[in-house]
């Protein structure tokens, strides 16, 4: 990160844009975080992390797990792109679809007292059932939203 940070100040980039699944993406909002949050930054994801939509940042360091929460650190534009994914590896594809999954029943079960997120979390499933395996565009464009549900 420390290296990243001193690319952008070397180079006067004024935007961020980050290509890649959650650790890529977290790694854009922490650089956001320690050196000018106010900075850009557009997510383009590959994976279905839904790093992208969330305001919390994982990082290990020395082989701890750490992380920062900051609403300020969500990306400001995010780009689900299916072609982008189109490349990432089923294996990588389908164990970040099965997390989303693990999240979407998670909701489900939880007696949420709001219905319209039980309501998207079922959509989630039902599309992730009926998408992950796929490996086309229009799969993964259901994917990448049953991951936003």
């Amino acid at each position: 990160m420390e290296h990243s940070i001193e690319a952008l100040k070397n180079n006067g980039c004024d935007i961020i844009v980050s290509v890649g699944g959650g650790s890529v993406i977290d790694s854009s909002k922490m650089i956001r975080h320690y050196y000018d949050i106010n900075i850009p930054n557009i997510a383009i994801p590959t994976t279905l992390s839904a790093s992208e939509f969330s305001h919390i940042a994982g990082y290990t360091l020395d082989s701890e797990k750490n992380g920062v929460r900051d609403k300020r650190i969500t990306p400001n534009v995010i780009i689900l792109d299916p072609e982008a994914a189109l490349e990432t590896p089923q294996r990588l594809w389908r164990s970040t679809g099965i997390r989303a999954l693990d999240h979407a029943i998670e909701t489900i079960i939880s007696n949420s007292d709001s219905e319209i997120a039980t309501v998207m979390a079922m959509k989630a499933v039902e599309k992730l059932f009926n998408h992950l395996g796929g490996s086309e565009s229009k799969d993964r464009m259901e994917c990448f939203l049953a991951a936003w549900y």
